[in-house]
């Protein structure tokens, strides 16, 4: 579970551990926080003074609660992967106390921590033994340091020739899922992706003066 930030980010990371393509989405949101009743206009004095003193973030702005914008400020998804295994995603844009949250559970370990907390922690599933735990210095600005660290991986392989963490194809991948959640949560149903993969795959084996 994590609060705010780009989706995407953690599609692709949990594909990563994944290991597979997913292969159906479900989601439900919209906006509940960010709406004309919870505008400080209809606050009392004491309210609206409390909510001034919260910091505004990246690329804000001040007129948030009656704009035309579509995007939502709270999102849950449901990911079933090709292999079997399953994903709950939850983002919220209005959280006090701020976390980016994640569990991977397997039927040998169970390993979690939190970007915004630093810390990360493995558990054995059967004797619930400690296997690996450390604390991460790290900074709030710029993803929690990940944009200095993409920038650096993007110029090593521009310079040097380096892999990229992650290739062009899984970022496209966690794009198009990213996508397909939102679409099944406009429409409000299921949505089976054997076809929009096989479109892909259509897609990346034409020429590409014909794209």
């Amino acid at each position: 579970m994590r609060c705010a930030g780009d989706d995407r980010l953690g599609i692709d990371l949990y594909a990563s551990v994944v290991g597979a393509r997913p292969s159906a989405v479900s989601s439900f949101g919209g906006r509940k926080s960010f709406v004309p009743d919870n505008a400080p206009a209809v606050m009392s004095n004491a309210e609206r003074e409390q909510y001034y003193r919260k910091p505004s973030g990246w690329n804000a702005t001040e007129n948030v609660f009656d704009s035309d914008a579509d995007i939502v400020d709270y999102q849950t998804a449901l990911i079933e992967y090709e292999n079997g295994a399953t994903m709950a995603f939850h983002a919220n844009l209005n959280v006090p106390n701020q976390f980016r949250r994640f569990c991977v559970i397997g039927s040998k370990g169970m390993a979690e921590g939190d970007f915004v907390r630093n810390n990360f922690a493995v558990h054995d599933s059967a004797s619930g033994e400690l296997l690996f735990e450390k604390r991460y210095s790290g900074v709030e600005e710029d993803h929690y340091g990940a944009d200095d660290q993409m920038a650096a991986d993007i110029t090593r392989n521009l310079r040097e020739g380096e892999s990229l963490p992650v290739g062009i194809i899984d970022a496209l991948e966690a794009g198009l899922t990213a996508i397909k959640i939102d679409e099944a949560r406009k429409e409000r149903q299921l949505i089976e992706l054997g076809e929009t993969w096989a479109r892909f795959e259509a897609t990346l084996r034409q020429p590409s003066e014909s794209r």
